[in-house]
């Protein structure tokens, strides 16, 4: 199952991430319930995101990211700051 959506996601030349998303959403215990062991899948994808996060660590290099130090200090600090007001707002409503 998870070949032949890697390979039509191939095909339509989209990224074999998406295949993998896709079977893994298909199989997984919401949909056609192929998979049962939930806590096990857990500690699995938590893994998964580590791996994933330390690749990605290892694709960018000091001179990329001195070169969108601007962009990622605003992008980050204007991030921060919205996500404390909307948390706030919420937390006054409540």
């Amino acid at each position: 199952m998870h070949k032949s959506f890697c390979r039509n996601h191939h095909k339509i030349k989209a990224p074999t991430i998406v295949g993998f998303l896709v079977t893994g959403v298909l199989a997984g215990p919401q949909d056609l319930g192929l998979i049962h062991a939930v806590d096990q899948v857990s500690v699995l994808a938590e893994i998964g995101v580590i791996l994933l996060l330390f690749s990605i660590g290892l694709e960018v290099s000091l001179k990329d990211l001195l070169n969108i130090k601007k962009y990622v200090l605003v992008g980050g600090s204007l991030q921060v700051a919205l996500t404390t007001i909307t948390v706030f707002a919420i937390l006054l409503e409540l």
